[in-house]
């Protein structure tokens, strides 16, 4: 599974996207726009419109990455010393941005490939999670804790469920190794 998870997410990057080496060293499947490159160490200078990246042709303003970025400085913020909070906002942007553009990646080879959930399928995954939960943890107290909403966290579990879908379809295609 994690072969075809690899193989699909190189395919994806040669066959659709150029490589950006001007912001850090390392690949990236999309354009760092330049208005980021300028700002990237100092987040207070990008606005909602900002365009951060490009991705097939189409811009990608900050503002689509900010709640994420938010969710993920709640998660680990309070984990870091203060002398390191500076720094960290600018990983926890690189994460983000590159979640957002994986997650792109990924919904854009689902929908080529016709990947769907059905709504029992997406109802069960949903009840199974909740069902996980300790007793006296509902699934609502859950999400709240987790900045989150059931109709987010059910397009969260649709997306998730498409793109396991996906990889096992995919696995499937992929020749088993060989002696040679």
């Amino acid at each position: 599974l994690m072969l075809a998870a690899a193989a699909l997410l190189s395919a994806m990057v040669a066959r659709h996207y150029r490589t950006s080496r001007e912001m850090r060293p390392g690949p990236r499947p999309y354009q760092v726009a330049e208005d980021a490159l300028s700002a990237h160490f100092n987040l207070s200078a990008l606005t909602p419109t900002t365009v951060v990246a490009v991705l097939r042709g189409t811009p990608i303003p900050y503002s689509h990455i900010t709640g994420e970025m938010a969710n993920m400085a709640a998660t680990v913020m309070p984990q870091i010393p203060e002398a390191m909070a500076g720094s960290m906002q600018s990983n926890i942007f690189d994460f983000a941005l590159d979640g957002y553009i994986t997650r792109k990646l990924l919904a854009s080879e689902a929908d080529r490939y016709a990947v769907t959930v059905s709504s029992q399928e997406l109802a069960l995954a949903v009840d199974d999670f909740a069902a996980r939960l300790p007793p006296d943890r509902p699934l609502d107290q859950f999400l709240e804790e987790h900045h989150s909403s059931l109709e987010q966290f059910r397009r969260d579990t649709e997306y998730d469920l498409r793109v396991e879908k996906l990889f096992e379809m995919l696995a499937r295609e992929v020749a088993p190794p060989t002696d040679e």
